[in-house]
């Protein structure tokens, strides 16, 4: 031995301090809250990509099912019932016949669908009562019970199932439902 002090050093161990230890905390919760965040927008995306995929009829189905869900009419939100209601129609018009039913009036719509050839007359009068009576609630101030708007309900679904047949039928012949016949 050399006569020196034999001292091993050996590192001490110092615990974080309760800032550092908030920090982290903090940090892992962030990280955790924004992981969370991320799978539900993908979560939402993804939802958007397979309903914007979906038959023009799944999709109004899809959104009437969700208005439903809603429950307006028994919350007595008849007014922004109708509006999303007569929406569903007009986008499926839109997306299925290529009417730009959303951005037009219901007399302007009329007019555009009975010079298609989707439309017969018989489908123009149940459209035409359908837009007309909830126009009286959206605008004129009728008032609307839940009965009004079960049957309001039954009539939207009515008309999307019987077209949705329609298109399939004219589909299945070989032809576009909207082609005029004979040319």
């Amino acid at each position: 031995m050399t006569g020196d002090a034999e001292v091993e050093l050996q590192p001490e161990w110092i615990p974080p301090t309760a800032k550092t230890v908030t920090l982290w905390g903090l940090l892992a919760v962030a990280g955790i809250g924004l992981i969370a965040l991320i799978a539900y927008g993908l979560s939402k995306i993804s939802a958007r990509v397979k309903e914007f995929r979906m038959s023009p009829m799944e999709r109004a189905m899809a959104e009437l099912q969700r208005l439903l869900g809603r429950n307006l009419p028994q919350r007595g939100l008849f007014k922004e019932f109708y509006i999303e209601l007569t929406a569903v129609v007009r986008r499926y018009i839109e997306r299925c016949h290529g009417i730009r039913a959303p951005e037009q009036t219901t007399e302007e719509f009329l007019a555009a669908a009975a010079n298609h050839a989707a439309f017969t007359p018989e489908v123009l009068s149940s459209l035409r009562t359908f837009l007309e009576s909830a126009d009286l609630v959206k605008f004129a101030g009728r008032e609307a019970d839940n009965a009004m708007a079960n049957e309001a309900t039954d009539r939207a679904r009515n008309y999307l199932s019987e077209d949705a047949k329609a298109v399939a039928a004219a589909s299945a012949k070989g032809r576009r439902p909207d082609a005029k016949e004979g040319l």
